[in-house]
C-alpha cells in the first residue's frame, strides 16, 4: 500500500507540474479573449459623441487660410467627442497582438513548458536570417498603413490637410533609405557566424560579454518602446517589434558561433 501511495503521489505531482508547465499557453489564450471582447465591445458605441465638421469651412477656397489656431480648435473637439469606441479597439489590439506576438516567441524557444525547455536553433542559414530581418523593417510599412488609416478614421488629421498618400509614400520612402544600412549592420553581426546555432543555450561571459550586452540593450530598448505603445494606436506596430526580437536572439546565436568561445567562456543558463 506505501507504493502505491508513493506512485500515486508522484503521478499527482507529476500532473500539477504538467498543468503549471503550460499555464501559460492558458493566460494567452485568455488574453486573446480579452483582446476580442474589446473589439466587440467597441462596436456598442458610435466613433464620435456628434459630427463637429460643419463648425468649420473647409471649402477649397479656404485652404489658404488655415493656420495653428484652427488645427489646435479642431483637435479639441476631437478630443472632447472621442467616445470609448477607440480606447476599447486600441486596448483590444494591443493585447490581441501580444498574446500571438508572445506565444510566437515561446515556440520558437522551446518554451512550451515553462519546467521543460527543449532546445531550439535559428534558421538554417544566413540567407534566412537576412530575410527575417529584413522582414521586420518592411513589415513596419503595411503596420504603418494601417495606423494611418485608424488615425485618418480619428480624424486625426483635419479635412483641409493633405491626402494619406504623403505619410504613406514617406513611409516607404523612408524604410527604402534605411534598408542599405539595415542590411550593412545585419552582414556585420553574422558575417563570421554559423547557422544554424542553438537559439539560447549559454550565457556569454568574459571576452564575449560587450556583444551579448549590446543585443540585450536591444532587446530591452524593444520591449520597453512595445509596453510605452500598449492601449495606443502604435500596437499596430507589435507584430514586428516581435519579430526584430526573434532576430535580436539569432544575432546573438550566431555572435556565440563566430566567436568560437573556449569551455571557460561559456555557462550554462
Amino acid at each position: 500500500m506505501e507504493e502505491e501511495d508513493v506512485g500515486g503521489d508522484s503521478q499527482v505531482e507529476k500532473g500539477v507540474v504538467n498543468i503549471l508547465g503550460y499555464s501559460h499557453h492558458a493566460i494567452l489564450v485568455v488574453t486573446l479573449l480579452f483582446g476580442l471582447w474589446h473589439l466587440s465591445e467597441s462596436n456598442a458605441y458610435p466613433k464620435f459623441w456628434r459630427d463637429w465638421d460643419a463648425d468649420y469651412d473647409v471649402s477649397a477656397q479656404h485652404w489658404d487660410e488655415i493656420h495653428e489656431e484652427k488645427n489646435k480648435a479642431w483637435w479639441s473637439e476631437q478630443e472632447k467627442n472621442l467616445t470609448p469606441y477607440w480606447r476599447h479597439k486600441e486596448v483590444g489590439w494591443s493585447l490581441i497582438n501580444i498574446a500571438v506576438g508572445v506565444e510566437f516567441l515561446i515556440l520558437t524557444l522551446g518554451l512550451q513548458n515553462m519546467f521543460y525547455r527543449k532546445k531550439t536553433k535559428t534558421p538554417s542559414t544566413s540567407s534566412l536570417i537576412v530575410f527575417l530581418s529584413l522582414s521586420s523593417l518592411w513589415l513596419a510599412v503595411p503596420e504603418q498603413f494601417v495606423l494611418l488609416y485608424h488615425q485618418f478614421e480619428r480624424r486625426d488629421f483635419p479635412p483641409w490637410g493633405d491626402s494619406l498618400g504623403i505619410p504613406m509614400g514617406g513611409t516607404i520612402f523612408s524604410v527604402t533609405i534605411i534598408t542599405p544600412f539595415w542590411l550593412l549592420a545585419t552582414y556585420l553581426l553574422i558575417r563570421k557566424s554559423t547557422f544554424p546555432a542553438e537559439l539560447i543555450g549559454n550565457r556569454v561571459l568574459g571576452r564575449h560579454l560587450v556583444k551579448d550586452i549590446i543585443v540585450w540593450v536591444g532587446i530591452a530598448l524593444t520591449v520597453f518602446g512595445m509596453v510605452d505603445m500598449f492601449g495606443t494606436e502604435y500596437a499596430y506596430l507589435y507584430p514586428s517589434g516581435f519579430l526584430f526580437l526573434y532576430v535580436l536572439l539569432c544575432f546573438r546565436a550566431g555572435n556565440i558561433t563566430s566567436l568560437k568561445p573556449t569551455t571557460d567562456d561559456l555557462a550554462p543558463l
